[in-house]
């Protein structure tokens, strides 16, 4: 298919051909937003795209960001892709270890109950500081876990509760 080809088969509803999107989105997973609706919701050509690019999950058809290994595939790539995944998957102990370990961040797209989770907090906060703003108050109050964000950056402890912060504060000023 030419580029002319390409330009009317997707004014005309996308990209129909199952074996031509496939070798397109090997190369550029953001080129399921051309394929037709259909093969949006054909779980390889998918799986293809967001093995390529995480990213191109949004273009997938709704019922695949409940799909466990396709959204597996997609937060390896790009954690903050989690924000698109559906609420079952959102608590999903594998799926958000994935895409915390990937983007801490993503941690803000956690369920309440992995925000919970110190496991999963721990990782977030080891792949970025700022992670433990999204952790539960519980969590910002735990020692091991403020330290933690700590390590990777000191402004981390912003996040931290009003006692962890006070008590780090009087430790620094008395040396105690």
């Amino acid at each position: 298919m030419d580029i002319l080809e390409d330009m009317i088969a997707y004014h005309k509803g996308g990209w129909v051909d199952k074996e031509y999107v496939l070798e397109r989105v090997k190369v550029d997973g953001i080129t399921l937003s051309c394929a037709s609706t259909e093969l949006r919701s054909d779980k390889e050509v998918v799986l293809e795209a967001v093995k390529q690019e995480g990213y191109a999950l949004q273009f997938a058809s709704p019922a695949l960001h409940n799909d466990k290994e396709v959204v597996l595939a997609a937060v390896k790539q790009e954690g903050w892709v989690l924000q698109h995944v559906s609420p079952a998957l959102r608590n999903d102990k594998e799926v958000v270890l994935a895409a915390v370990n990937m983007y801490g961040l993503a941690l803000d797209y956690a369920s309440d109950a992995l925000q919970k989770d110190k496991e999963v907090v721990l990782e977030a906060v080891k792949e970025d500081s700022s992670a433990l703003q999204y952790a539960s108050y519980a969590l910002r109050d735990d020692r091991e876990v403020v330290l933690a964000a700590m390590k990777i950056h000191i402004g981390a402890l912003q996040f931290a509760s009003e006692d962890l912060k006070k008590a780090c504060l009087n430790f620094l000023k008395e040396g105690k």
